[in-house]
């Protein structure tokens, strides 16, 4: 870890950036999508979490908000969940199966 770097300003809404500035090549992700895999470096990672957290943001999400989801286990989720972290919200998964048709509202 760079000196420059303390351990109280590692927070969960930080660290994709952070890995982003100092590897932004190296593996972030690996999802399955078919009969494939999509991998997604921290740098790629970052600009989805970036895009993510300015589009909730506009939608008026922010610190101590929940975001409710339905997503599968994919790179999107993940997204989500970093994106939130980052604006201070937090993000609040529902499997589709366990709803009535509405998201975030469980049966």
């Amino acid at each position: 870890m760079p000196p420059s770097l303390a351990y109280d300003s590692l927070v969960l809404g930080t660290l994709v950036g952070r890995h982003a500035r100092y590897r932004p090549a190296h593996t972030a992700l690996v999802a399955p999508c078919g009969d494939r895999e999509v991998r997604l470096d921290w740098g790629s990672l970052d600009g989805y979490v970036n895009r993510y957290a300015h589009a909730l943001a506009g939608l008026g999400v922010g610190r101590g908000d929940r975001v409710a989801s339905v997503l599968p286990n994919r790179i999107e989720l993940a997204t989500l969940y970093w994106a939130c972290a980052k604006l201070g919200a937090a993000a609040r998964p529902s499997h589709s199966a366990t709803t009535n048709g509405a998201p975030g509202r469980p049966s």
